[in-house]
């Protein structure tokens, strides 16, 4: 039985704005040393560091995703078709926070996979983790599929 290694990849991005640096940290594992050597020579890890975690250093990572790990919740998303109005958990879903991030429309939609639906997608995701990421994934499972007209769901996040 061959040992999985855990290797962490450390790259930094310079870009001319010193407050748009950042670093990029992904922990990779891989069960042997040859297929350590395949990743690193891929041009998608070109100029970043690696190096093998230790089994204390891989312990505290473990627990630090524990403690950041929140148990989904189940939300309930109602929609009137008419005036494109949208309730989370009981509140009207307001569409300008998310339109601050990129606008795809002056108007939440749902039934389709276009701009309303985007808009709307994103506003749900800012509300419940103050993060874009991942709204267009959440676009398609959980709003393209609604039916056009009035609607009322649940879905876990």
């Amino acid at each position: 039985m061959k040992k999985e290694m855990f290797y962490c990849l450390q790259r930094k991005f310079n870009c001319a704005d010193p407050e748009k640096q950042f670093e990029l940290f992904a922990v990779v594992a891989v069960d042997t040393e040859d297929a350590w050597n395949m990743i690193e020579e891929s041009t998608a890890i070109d100029n970043s560091q690696k190096w093998l975690l230790t089994e204390k250093e891989l312990s505290t990572l473990s627990e630090i995703f524990k403690k950041t790990d929140t148990k989904s919740k189940i939300h309930t998303l109602k929609g009137n078709y008419a005036t494109s109005t949208v309730w989370l958990d009981g509140h009207v879903l307001d569409i300008r926070q998310s339109q601050l991030i990129y606008k795809h429309s002056f108007s939440f939609s749902w039934g389709y996979a276009g701009s309303g639906p985007s808009q709307l997608a994103l506003a749900i995701m800012l509300e419940l983790t103050g993060k874009a990421a991942g709204y267009q994934d959440f676009k398609w499972k959980h709003i393209a599929p609604i039916i056009k007209g009035n609607f009322e769901i649940e879905f876990e996040l």
